[in-house]
């Protein structure tokens, strides 16, 4: 419900949420990057870049024991990423760069920000990632468990998300309304595979 709220507020505020997120956050980071932080966040961020999510998922489609099932979620996340780049289209968000020049990003890329393609198509592979491996489902060539308490997973799961998350804004890539969006559907998207697909 509460997802649902924030989905419809950003649709119809999201010219505001992007004011009050780049003048309350990313302006202020401006001055508080260090290299370090900066480094670590690079290698986050580019561990979820769409070229490389689409070669790790035909990598799990060829390693995995139900292919069919893998190349369904392939395709899933294929057709969620063009409705993302729709709602680009439809939004017409600028990204933080764009309108201050002091903010200086990552990359400088002319597409529009809103919604993040990384941090939505970053929630999905590290569902798939958990729901594969960590979680243990019996979908691959040798069956993969792992010990510890729910709880641990669940906390590794959080952050992972957490971390991609944070790495787009901290390398002022997009406001925190964007991220925040782009989050709420990954999980969405992620909730409606399993409930059409998921056996």
């Amino acid at each position: 419900m509460v997802f649902a709220v924030y989905v419809i507020l950003d649709a119809f505020k999201h010219e505001k949420l992007f004011k009050w997120s780049n003048e309350n956050l990313s302006l202020p980071l401006v001055k508080t990057q260090n290299a370090a932080l900066t480094i670590f966040f690079k290698i986050v961020t580019n561990s979820v870049n769409p070229q490389l999510a689409a070669v790790l998922l035909i990598i799990c489609v060829i390693i995995a024991r139900d292919k069919l099932r893998m190349v369904n979620i392939m395709m899933y996340i294929m057709s969620c990423t063009y409705i993302m780049i729709c709602l680009k289209a439809l939004y017409r968000d600028p990204r933080p760069y764009m309108v201050d020049k002091r903010i200086e990003p990552l990359e400088k890329y002319a597409d529009y920000g809103n919604p993040s393609g990384q941090v939505f198509i970053g929630y999905l592979l590290t569902a798939v990632f958990m729901e594969s491996f960590v979680y243990a489902e019996d979908m691959w060539i040798e069956k993969t468990k792992t010990k510890g308490s729910e709880v641990g997973k669940l906390f590794l799961h959080f952050v992972l998300v957490a971390l991609i998350f944070m790495s787009r804004i901290y390398l002022e890539m997009h406001a925190l309304n964007q991220a925040s969006l782009s989050l709420v559907l990954g999980i969405y998207t992620h909730m409606l595979y399993n409930t059409i697909f998921k056996k």
